[in-house]
């Protein structure tokens, strides 16, 4: 029984990630050239793993949250923050901190 559980538990894991080219289908993905492919795949598989590894933490009671791929998974996590505008406050004009003007 116990190793029914752990085979289930591990069949679930696998069905919620997804692999390179199920990636690039479900969500569209086209790039200009290899070069462009060969990098993006780097970066999704670097994804990959940091999801996985932080799911196995969600098992051991070690985090209260899993993570999936999802339509970012070939981007850096510099390119998701440009995308939200973020800067650091080093980099925003009047860098004193909140309320100065």
């Amino acid at each position: 029984m116990k190793a029914l559980i752990i085979f289930l538990c591990g069949m679930t894991l696998a069905a919620a990630t997804l692999t390179w080219d199920e990636f690039k289908t479900e969500f569209g993905k086209q790039y200009k050239d290899t070069e462009e492919v060969n990098q993006r795949r780097r970066i999704f598989e670097d994804n990959l793993k940091y999801i996985e590894d932080h799911n196995n933490k969600y098992e051991r009671g070690e985090v209260t949250f899993t993570m999936k791929i999802n339509k970012f998974s070939d981007m850096t996590p510099e390119e998701m923050r440009s995308m939200r505008g973020y800067r650091r406050p080093s980099e925003a004009q009047g860098a004193g901190g909140p309320g100065e003007l």
